[in-house]
């Protein structure tokens, strides 16, 4: 894990796949702010403890999906989540769905598949229906209040550590999610 003590510096992959650390103005100079909007949710759904079968499988994975529910306004679908963008089908049924919020407003969303047997696993908000694009933000940032931060992969590893805890939604990351994390953090893990 690496720290992010200098929030003048830029951090890039390396090809190793280390954070590397180079001299750069403050990223946050470099982006133009994000237009922010709200995000559709697809239809029929629902707060997760009406949806029996998301609750079995987060107990499962030892969530308490009560407590998902009521911090971290996590929702479900059972079937019939579908949406149709640019003449393509997009199925949400049966999934989890954790909205994703920036500056207070719901800019996205991440589904995950509860029954295993919808493919692909992970299904994010259709770029169309995003108010921002959730490769540019990071998810739990409405959560942190601390100088610091625990930054992961995704959203079930967020609910397991916690408030403070970010997901950068994938184990690459965008120069816009290092300039967010930059501009919030001393210091990040």
């Amino acid at each position: 894990m690496s720290k992010i003590t200098n929030k003048s510096e830029e951090y890039t992959s390396s090809l190793i796949g280390h954070l590397v650390r180079r001299r750069k103005p403050s990223p946050t100079a470099v982006l133009p702010k994000m237009p922010i909007r709200s995000a559709a949710l697809p239809p029929r759904v629902y707060p997760l403890l009406s949806i029996y079968g998301a609750c079995k499988y987060l107990e499962g994975r030892r969530f308490d999906p009560k407590m998902l529910q009521d911090e971290w306004n996590v929702l479900a679908t059972g079937p019939g989540a579908i949406i149709k963008v640019n003449n393509k089908t997009i199925d949400y049924s049966y999934r989890v769905i954790a909205p994703v919020y920036y500056e207070g407003k719901m800019v996205s969303f991440q589904g995950r598949d509860w029954t295993g047997k919808n493919k692909p696993k992970y299904l994010a908000c259709p770029r169309e229906w995003e108010g921002v694009c959730h490769k540019d933000i990071v998810y739990g940032l409405d959560k942190a209040t601390a100088s610091r931060a625990i930054a992961v992969e995704g959203v079930f590893d967020t609910w397991r550590i916690g408030a403070g805890c970010i997901a950068l939604f994938g184990i690459k990351f965008r120069m816009r999610q290092v300039a967010l994390i930059a501009k919030t953090f001393d210091e990040v893990m």
